[in-house]
């Protein structure tokens, strides 16, 4: 793998439960933590900080000059069409390039340049890679020294309160492929949350989910976030309003807007913005394309002032929904 830049740092490696691409090359998970602490305070200082970085396999251009700063406290949403390169900027967040990757710009976490020492971690969806019971997910036995059984339930059951989970307090010796696949991916996320790295980023999460179901992961997604910092990627519009927190557009190897995620879902400043908030999805030709070889719209594009109009539509749509469900 080329290195453009200074700031970014060697060939990185995959945790163990991200599919990387052939070539990836693998390196140790985080060890357990004793303890995560509560962001108390708003952060001046991003977590996350990426400027003018650039991603290449070979000739192809995946991002183009991605400005983007994550903030603790709260999660960061990142939403965008199929293809738009969410996951190749998850990816990046934990060092995770095929030997053919050429990078460029400046990328930070924590003030320092993104290493195998110094990376995020990916939670995927596979809950299956978990084995054994719910207290072995939460206090990995090889990484409890000489811990007693009670020590162990005892710090299980702390990490079970800290992120939300207490209704599986009675659940320690059940295997985790026996739960319920919402709880499994809650035990999942409360697994790689426990390692404490610094960025945690979870990509599509609720794929699958019934909407209950989403705003029970949303919600310990929230709560993670008071403690590590957390980059979503998804595409789907309820989790990222039931999310909350920041959002940003990403679309053509590019970040088009990043603002709060209720403000962008109300009123978005860009025309992309509020095509994808009307539609989800809006244009991404690839960083690589000229624009006269850009196709014309088949229609005309909305004028201002219905594109603000039937922006009002989707946030009523998911507003009703949730509060059927909260209503019961």
């Amino acid at each position: 793998m080329k290195d453009d830049n200074a700031t970014i740092s060697g060939k990185w490696g995959r945790s163990a439960d991200f599919a990387g691409r052939p070539g990836d090359r693998a390196v140790p998970c985080f060890a357990a933590a004793a303890s995560v602490g509560v962001i108390t305070s708003p952060m001046t200082e991003p977590i996350v900080h990426f400027r003018s970085f650039s991603l290449k396999y070979r000739r192809k251009t995946v991002l183009a000059s991605i400005d983007l700063d994550v903030f603790g406290g709260e999660p960061h949403i990142l939403i965008g069409p199929v293809a738009a390169g969410k996951s190749s900027f998850l990816r990046s967040l934990a060092g995770l390039h095929a030997g053919d990757a050429t990078l460029g710009g400046l990328a930070h976490i924590s003030g320092t340049p993104i290493s195998e020492v110094n990376r995020g971690l990916i939670v995927g969806q596979r809950a299956a890679t978990l084995m054994g019971s719910l207290r072995d997910c939460l206090v990995p036995r090889e990484l409890s020294g000489k811990a007693t059984l009670s020590e162990r339930t005892a710090r299980a059951e702390e990490a079970l309160e800290r992120f939300g989970l207490t209704h599986l307090a009675g659940d320690l010796d059940t295997p985790v492929l026996a739960l319920s696949a919402v709880d499994a991916r809650l035990v999942l996320l409360a697994h790689f949350a426990a390692a404490a790295p610094p960025v945690l980023a979870l990509d599509e999460p609720t794929v699958g989910m019934s909407h209950a179901d989403v705003f029970r992961y949303c919600a310990a997604v929230r709560l993670v976030a008071q403690r590590i910092a957390v980059v979503v990627a998804t595409h789907h519009q309820i989790t990222a309003r039931e999310l909350g927190g920041t959002i940003s557009l990403l679309a053509g190897g590019r970040i088009v807007e990043s603002r709060p995620t209720a403000a962008f879902f109300e009123a978005p400043l860009t025309e992309t913005g509020r095509q994808y908030v009307r539609t989800g999805s809006c244009p991404s030709p690839s960083p690589d394309t000229r624009p006269e070889d850009v196709d014309p719209p088949a229609y005309p594009m909305p004028s201002e002032r219905s594109a603000k109009s039937a922006s009002v539509v989707p946030t009523v749509v998911v507003a009703m929904m949730v509060a059927q469900y909260k209503n019961g």
